[in-house]
């Protein structure tokens, strides 16, 4: 025990009980000095023993309180009130470990009408990271809750809609109501019935990649894949929807590119899904820019970027999520699955490339995947 101060022979019993106790019992001045410290009080600290933590004569508030604005509040407060119960700090230790402790002090004013401030600590560490596990478990699961919720009402709407076209104009076929089989009109249902039935496939398809994906039993099919190739036909396949949108499409890539050991199906995917965004979600007179290039490292980068509506900086990380799309301006169409971004992301890792994307409200949208060299 240590008592920096002298005390009379009838103190040694009381100093002896306090030093017993497993308690960390400590007196201190307001300006945060230890006066007395028990055993106890310097181990929770991270000190071996009373003479280690004698010579060092530490200043609780600056060296121990992880927030030195506690340490005033206490005393503020000890000044008008005559004690604190349950008070609950961070300390750092010695050895900079951070310990969570519950303080239960006593302000007592001594000769002069000096505040001294008498108390014992408990440490509760692990209790918080029990609480923090918890907490961190509840929200996880909410998590969970939220996502299976938003799965299941986004599948039963984009089941039923095509559900309700195959029931509907198979009927029609079905009981000849506009004649017999083989009217004009026929030709038009059935073709709905297969862009419905298609677009349910698609949809269970991507259903399936998700669950691969998540459960790292998705593979790639590599072969060597022409990059510049790749980006001119990607642009080529989305041209017809971007002039519908008056929105110009712009190519720009290295000569003499290094070949990719890639799936080049899910890479084309990729392109696809960036651009169609790009365009989705730019306005009549709109740019949108893709660009592939060599990097000194050897690795090959490639970009998407348009100067449309752009994403909130906030909702990036959300955006790349299954299912979840940007609360963009009141002109975009919002149409999709919100997939695009997902498994842009997760094909890009399947490859090793780093995916990364900048965005702004106004401004427009930038992302790139840089493939590093094999």
């Amino acid at each position: 025990m240590i008592i920096n101060q002298s005390h009379k022979k009838d103190e040694v019993v009381l100093a002896q009980f306090i030093e017993n106790v497993p308690y960390a019992i400590f007196r201190l001045a307001s300006t945060g000095n230890l006066l007395i410290a028990n055993s106890a009080m310097v181990i929770m600290l991270g000190y071996d023993n009373v003479g280690d933590f004698k010579a060092q004569n530490p200043d609780l508030e600056h060296q121990f309180f992880e927030n030195c604005d506690q340490w005033q509040d206490i005393v503020k407060r000890l000044e008008s009130e005559d004690q604190i119960s349950g008070f609950h700090v961070e300390w750092r230790r010695k050895d900079k470990k951070k310990i969570w402790v519950s303080l239960n002090l006593k302000g007592v004013r001594v000769s002069g009408g000096e505040l001294v401030i008498e108390g014992a600590a408990v440490e509760l560490t692990n209790q918080y990271h029990e609480i923090k596990a918890l907490a961190d478990a509840k929200e996880a699961a909410e998590v969970s809750s939220r996502a299976k919720n938003k799965f299941l009402a986004y599948m039963s709407h984009e089941l039923r809609t095509p559900l309700n076209c195959i029931v509907g104009f198979s009927a029609i076929l079905m009981k000849e109501m506009f004649g017999p089989l083989g009217a004009e009109s026929y030709k038009r249902y059935s073709y709905d019935i297969h862009s419905a039935g298609s677009h349910m496939v698609a949809l269970i398809s991507d259903i399936m990649d998700i669950s691969k994906i998540e459960a790292g039993e998705y593979s790639l099919s590599l072969s060597k894949v022409d990059v510049g190739a790749l980006v001119l036909s990607s642009v080529e396949m989305i041209r017809d929807t971007a002039d519908r949108n008056r929105v110009i499409i712009l190519c720009e890539f290295d000569e003499y590119l290094p070949e990719l050991e890639a799936d080049k199906l899910r890479l084309k995917q990729i392109l696809l899904n960036l651009l169609s965004n790009a365009v989705k979600f730019s306005s009549p007179g709109g740019q949108v820019f893709a660009r592939a290039g060599f990097e000194i490292s050897g690795g090959v980068t490639i970009e998407v970027e348009d100067n449309g509506v752009g994403i909130d900086p906030k909702e990036l990380q959300r955006v790349q999520l299954p299912f979840e799309q940007a609360r963009q301006c009141p002109s975009s169409t919002g149409e999709g699955a919100g997939l695009g971004l997902y498994f842009s992301k997760q094909f890009a890792a399947l490859h090793g490339a780093e995916f990364s994307i900048e965005s702004e409200l106004g401004i427009g949208t930038r992302v790139r995947i840089y493939f590093p060299a094999n």
